[in-house]
């Protein structure tokens, strides 16, 4: 296959045209891969097999992935890794009200399965580790780089005069 959209797309003429129980192993990897508008993968590396059923073809494997996101406390970009699963039925010929079917033309795209999988992986909270110091609000240093020198009145400014009263100024 030439392009990354294309590694997503099997051509699976050859298992439809086989008998019941027919397995084919299909391989794929590669960097900078679109699987969707709203998702590029920085790395992609698979392996599936694909079996002739009755209802059409069972696809299953393993899909390591890096996606480069960005931190929500320091708005570094980091690579987060995941590997998905995958065990679904394309259904051929087509049928309306199944969700993942094998178009007439023979091919089998993996790409809104895949991008369905990552989104359930995805983290509610994207962080670049669990240690993240985030940035300073007053200034924008990134904390995990250094200490910044504005860091002037520690604390809720609403507690001033309870500090005052405690002496703790």
């Amino acid at each position: 296959m030439n392009t990354h959209a294309e590694m997503l797309m099997l051509n699976v003429g050859h298992v439809l045209s086989r008998s019941v129980g027919f397995i084919r192993h299909a391989s794929f990897s590669g960097e900078q891969v679109p699987v969707a508008s709203d998702l590029v993968l920085a790395r992609l590396a698979g392996e599936t097999q694909l079996t002739r059923t009755p209802q059409g073809i069972l696809l299953e494997g393993t899909i390591d992935t890096t996606r480069n996101m960005e931190c929500v406390r320091c708005l570094s970009v980091y690579a987060w890794q995941a590997e998905v699963n995958i065990s679904e039925l394309y259904t051929y010929p087509p049928e309306l009200e199944v969700e993942w079917t094998i178009g007439e033309d023979c091919m089998l795209n993996i790409a809104p399965l895949l991008r369905e999988l990552l989104l359930v992986e995805e983290p509610m909270q994207a962080l670049c580790g669990p240690d993240c110091r985030g940035l300073c609000p007053d200034c924008g240093q990134n904390w995990n780089i250094g200490d910044c020198a504005c860091h002037s009145e520690s604390g809720d400014a609403r507690f001033a005069v309870l500090r005052e009263l405690l002496g703790a100024d």
